[in-house]
């Protein structure tokens, strides 16, 4: 159940990648996602621009924000980042782990763009 620091930190690796694009999903600068979630605009910019590692309590901060905003919640849903173990570290047990099943099952649709919308995010900024 990600005991291993390795596996933390390549979870909050990958999500390092989509910090940027959840941000800008929602609208809101790096001073304003820092105030919601109790960093600085600096730790968010360091952090997005990977001159600091992401804490894994930064982390869980975040992750919980972008989860509880209806804007950026398919996006999280649809990269991937949350798997079983993540799950029962953020919601205690495997029932929300079949809720985040149901809810990929029943918005396939709107992942699959949400996914396609995070890969051309990627693209662009990659280029």
């Amino acid at each position: 159940m990600l005991r291993n620091p390795s596996e933390k930190e390549r979870i909050a690796t990958e999500f390092v990648e989509l910090l940027p694009m959840l941000r800008v999903r929602l609208g809101i600068t790096q001073k304003e996602l820092g105030e919601k979630v109790g960093a600085t605009r600096h730790t968010i910019m360091f952090v997005e621009t990977k001159r600091n590692a992401l804490t894994w309590t930064m982390f869980l901060s975040l992750i919980f924000f972008f989860l509880l905003e209806p804007r950026t919640r398919p996006f999280l849903l649809a990269s991937g980042i949350i798997g079983d173990d993540l799950s029962r570290i953020l919601f205690g047990d495997d029932s929300m782990q079949a809720h985040i099943a149901s809810l990929l099952d029943s918005q396939k649709p709107m992942l699959a763009k949400a996914k396609e919308m995070l890969d051309n995010l990627s693209n662009a900024i990659d280029e």
